[in-house]
């Protein structure tokens, strides 16, 4: 799947619910701008126009425009690709295995 997410120009998630969302991390890393509403973990990945841009679900209009807003704008788009990549090192596995190890620990020992 990573290489079809590096060969597109944009990736669209219309969702009404999302937990955390692999698939928006792993497009992150593909460095292909993301497209996603509002709803959910979304917003926990993805500041609004800066890691990417956010919608309401179902908004013909809003995503249209926010699509044609990616795809038109060569700067904005580098930036979001950019800030992207360093939002990614908050998602760094070995960080977020430490922490579930650590909160596992403080419910045992209650």
């Amino acid at each position: 799947m990573i290489n079809y997410f590096k060969a597109a120009d944009l990736f669209i998630l219309n969702t009404n619910y999302e937990g955390l969302s692999h698939t928006i991390l792993e497009v992150m890393t593909a460095g292909t701008p993301v497209l996603t509403t509002n709803a959910g973990g979304n917003p926990e990945i993805i500041d609004n126009n800066k890691d990417g841009l956010l919608v309401n679900f179902n908004n013909e209009q809003e995503l249209l425009l926010a699509a044609v807003k990616i795809l038109s704008d060569r700067e904005l788009t580098d930036n979001l690709v950019k800030n992207a990549s360093a939002k990614l090192k908050k998602f760094n596995w070995s960080d977020e295995l430490a922490e579930t190890i650590k909160l596992l620990k403080e419910v045992y020992e209650k």
